[in-house]
């Protein structure tokens, strides 16, 4: 990663350092709540979930890169990454990070709660431009 400057770098790793903690188990608790497993792989930035329904073959694997980025970020994409300085409000912070989150999760339960996986993707679908960079890929389980 390159980072714009030495102080964004800072500030980004500093709020990373967070995030660790915080995103991971958020997202847990809501997986486990709507009846999923979730067993984790990697840490930090390389951290993984990869998420099971029960009742169905389906499964996903939940990449926390770029859930990071967006939240300390102003642009994950950017050549030179910039710490988003609103995120030195803790209400800033909150609001971004639940928004982020709720926009990853939000596709991903649609999906995987249809018996009908056709018809899950296209829910999902009509909903895309609520949905910020999302990035999906589905296997089953001869993947």
């Amino acid at each position: 990663m390159n980072f714009k400057t030495l102080d964004d770098e800072k500030k980004i790793n500093k709020v990373l350092s967070f995030c660790y903690g915080l995103v991971p188990r958020m997202v847990k608790n809501v997986l486990l709540r709507e009846g999923f497993t979730a067993s984790e792989r990697g840490k930090g930035l390389g951290l993984v979930y990869e998420i099971k329904l029960a009742e169905s073959s389906l499964g996903a694997d939940f990449y926390f890169h770029n859930l990071f980025l967006e939240i300390t970020t102003k642009d994950r994409d950017a050549p030179f990454l910039e710490f988003d300085e609103g995120l030195v409000d803790f209400g800033y912070f909150l609001s971004k990070t639940l928004s982020m989150v709720e926009s990853k999760l939000r596709p991903l339960l649609l999906v995987m709660n249809e018996k009908n996986i056709g018809k899950g993707i296209e829910k999902m679908m009509e909903l895309a431009p609520e949905y910020y960079r999302l990035r999906a890929i589905w296997r089953d389980k001869d993947d």
